[in-house]
């Protein structure tokens, strides 16, 4: 009993050190967030290495070191770190020293399975609600900060890897996969979700699209899953590319501009739609217009003095996989060939006619 009681003592007297080092944290002069957050860590891992060489792991399970002491002692000093820290504007090294805090903090603790029960605790309960709280505020566009968010979460995920490098392979997954729920997920995931059913095309000096949405949702693809809310996110996606389509032909008064407009604006998506998506947008919404344009085109008899951008437009538009090949035949053969045939028609006649 009495050993028990010393040790009681000796653990009140650590939880007083950790006081201590949250204290020492706030009166401390350094300048640089990564300093600080080295000064804290090196605290804790004095203060684990403590008691985890004056207590057994038995004793160690009976006082809910896992669950309860360990947390109380590294929560406080770790949140006390980045209270005062924007995640979305931090250095992205400040990442890199807490990993390394992180592992000198897994050694610290004796076994495996409570170096991943700690390195869990400081990412699930510290880390992540830190930067999701921070992406799920108004200090996060997603439309106009895509890099911001896309650095913090991919620098989180390099994180994870470096955090315990004596780590499992399949625990570093799991732990990652809790990280996409949090972020990915349920903070993502529904701000572009609501961004994009928000977005209205604008267009710049030469009528094309100045904020297109590619630039903000695919570098996101590569952190995304099967998740089933994709389906309705890429609907929504499809919607807004008809309406821009019927923007630009609206604002756009020259053919082959609008053609070129249109062309651009589909091409980003060729690799995420298939291919009768892409080919609806155009048979809907670009066709017809094509139609209308290639039956204005004059033909000449001549070579050099037949105009071919209008024809040109269309070949590249074809070539870049954006049109069925039944509409190009039906527009070829409909609006071109047959006006070539009647004029070769009528330059032949007159040149049949008898003097």
């Amino acid at each position: 009993i009495d050993n028990r009681i010393t040790k009681m003592k000796f653990a009140v007297e650590v939880l007083g050190e950790a006081e201590k080092l949250i204290d020492a944290m706030s009166t401390m002069m350094k300048d640089n967030d990564c300093e600080k957050l080295d000064f804290a860590m090196d605290g804790l891992n004095n203060i684990l290495a403590k008691l985890y060489d004056n207590f057994s792991k038995e004793e160690r399970k009976s006082l809910n070191f896992e669950s309860t002491l360990v947390p109380s002692i590294v929560q406080p000093v770790i949140e006390a770190v980045i209270s005062s820290l924007n995640p979305l504007a931090i250095e992205l090294t400040w990442m890199d020293h807490l990993a390394t805090g992180i592992d000198m903090l897994c050694i610290a603790v004796g076994s495996d399975s409570e170096a991943y029960s700690l390195r869990e605790m400081i990412f699930t309960d510290i880390i992540v609600p830190w930067i999701s709280t921070a992406m799920n505020s108004s200090k996060w566009d997603p439309v106009v900060n895509v890099e911001v968010g896309l650095k913090t979460h991919e620098a989180l995920l390099t994180c994870v890897d470096k955090s315990f490098l004596g780590a499992e392979v399949e625990e570093n997954k799991l732990l990652k996969h809790v990280l996409h729920r949090e972020i990915i997920q349920n903070c993502v995931q529904p701000k572009l979700q609501r961004a994009v059913s928000y977005w209205k095309p604008r267009l710049d000096e030469n009528n094309v699209v100045s904020n297109p949405m590619h630039l903000w949702i695919l570098p996101w693809l590569p952190h995304f899953r099967n998740e089933s809310a994709l389906g309705t996110m890429f609907a929504d996606i499809r919607r807004s590319l008809k309406k821009t389509l019927s923007f630009i032909s609206k604002h756009e008064p020259d053919d082959v501009a609008f053609f070129r407009s249109c062309n651009a604006t589909l091409r980003a998506w060729q690799k995420l739609f298939e291919e009768s998506h892409i080919y609806s947008l155009t048979s809907e919404s670009v066709t017809p217009r094509f139609a209308r344009c290639l039956a204005r085109v004059p033909i000449e008899f001549s070579h050099e003095k037949q105009s071919w951008v209008q024809i040109n437009t269309l070949f590249d538009y074809f070539d870049t996989g954006l049109m069925s090949a039944d509409d190009f035949l039906s527009l070829f053969e409909g609006e071109i060939l047959a006006s070539w045939a009647y004029t070769l028609h009528c330059a032949t006649l007159e040149e049949n006619k008898p003097n």
